[in-house]
């Protein structure tokens, strides 16, 4: 796994010395003495530069470069450490780290044309092209370049939230009755990530006092047009925090693994298990290993529906599976067709970690839940290995 912390001054010596051959020598650096003297580069005050460890091996380092409405993001990767899947990861940790520093604006790139290679790898972790083509001189000199846009991770745009409405509009029978069976009367109980209800409305149906909390606006309007007393808030798990004690906490559908940084992951159930009551029970699937989708190396149409005014919705899809981290890459390109006119299109940014068995339970005994149950069917049978397709968690202090 990965390390990272800001970039020392040691590092910028070193990193301005590493050297490219071909074609990416024009990646190669200018002394670092020489970025000082004209404050470019490492230099620059205003870049916020991160540098990255696979154990003792300096791997690459990312910059951050906050704009008025966007962050400009950079990449090197260290020459002997090209083309061993580090990029990937750098640039998912880059994005949690923009977060954390920037909020929500938005991430964009520039590359050549010509680097195919780089362009792949910032397709696969959730960018693309924005545009036509353009020229412009660099202090590596001149050159024509695509600008990439990162798409929004895991967010629930309108038209993502209208095929879902189509496509699970309700909960099925066995993994409703699964999550049920924790559920009694008198207890409060959250929902997290509740989307557009589908297991939310029926605890409501029975009376249930459930509240939900989802970070995705155009979910919650499709919730509360279906249940306009429906106790839900818009909000990021991390900056949720009402006081309250629940006793029955779930989290439905595999969405923990929407979590693909595994310390991001860890604090927000650690959020959770602070927010159960004495006794509580914490609930919630994770996606595996057993459910790695085969690679693509193009979009390709993976649903057409149409909608109940009569536009045709089209989900394409692009697979890629990052074996060191465990993580599925498979950004959704939503488009919705009035005939034959394109009349809207979204992107989205989906990754999940596929889990191992054992992983998650070492996870959570980290945390402090010292009461873990894992099955691997909603009929409660125990899991036993990676072949299983899910896992369920039962989890109490």
């Amino acid at each position: 796994m990965l390390t990272y912390h800001k970039t020392t001054e040691e590092e910028k010596y070193l990193i301005a010395d590493w050297k490219y051959c071909g074609d990416y020598v024009i990646y190669n650096n200018q002394p670092y003495e020489e970025q000082k003297k004209s404050k470019s580069g490492f230099a620059n005050p205003k870049n916020n530069f991160y540098s990255f460890y696979e154990k003792t091996a300096l791997i690459g380092f990312i910059n951050l470069h906050e704009e008025k409405t966007e962050v400009f993001f950079g990449i090197g990767v260290n020459p002997d450490s090209c083309n061993k899947g580090y990029g990937q990861q750098m640039i998912q940790i880059a994005c949690e780290i923009s977060k954390s520093l920037f909020g929500e604006k938005p991430l964009y790139l520039e590359v050549r044309t010509w680097n195919k290679r780089a362009i792949r790898c910032y397709e696969k972790a959730g960018f693309h092209i924005e545009g036509e083509a353009f020229q412009q001189i660099t202090s590596s000199g001149e050159g024509v370049f695509y600008r990439m846009v990162k798409d929004t991770k895991n967010y629930y745009g309108s038209l993502c939230t209208e095929l879902y409405e189509i496509l699970h509009k309700d909960a099925p029978e066995d993994e409703l009755n699964f999550y049920l069976s924790y559920a009694k009367q008198g207890m409060k109980i959250l929902e997290p990530l509740c989307g557009s209800g589908r297991f939310f409305i029926p605890f409501m149906e029975r009376q249930l006092n459930i509240f939900g909390v989802d970070l995705s606006k155009e979910m919650l309007q499709k919730l509360i047009e279906k249940q306009p007393d429906a106790k839900v808030i818009q909000a990021d798990l991390l900056e949720y925090s009402s006081g309250e004690k629940f006793d029955y906490i779930f989290i439905t559908s595999g969405s923990v693994s929407l979590f693909t940084d595994i310390a991001l992951c860890k604090e927000i159930l650690n959020v959770l298990k602070r927010m159960l009551a004495p006794n509580g029970t914490l609930v919630f699937a994770v996606d595996t290993v057993a459910n790695i989708c085969p690679e693509d190396t193009e979009y390709r149409t993976d649903v057409v529906k149409e909608t109940k005014d009569g536009y045709k919705l089209i989900l394409k899809t692009k697979n890629h599976y990052d074996v060191q981290s465990q993580t599925q890459f498979s950004p959704g390109l939503y488009e919705l067709y009035h005939g034959d006119t394109l009349v809207q299109s979204e992107r989205m940014d989906f990754q999940t970690h596929l889990y191992k068995f054992g992983e998650m339970e070492q996870y959570l005994k980290e945390i402090g839940f010292s009461k873990v149950k894992t099955y691997a069917s909603f009929s409660k049978e125990l899991a036993a290995s990676d072949n299983d397709e899910m896992f369920l968690f039962e989890c109490m202090e």
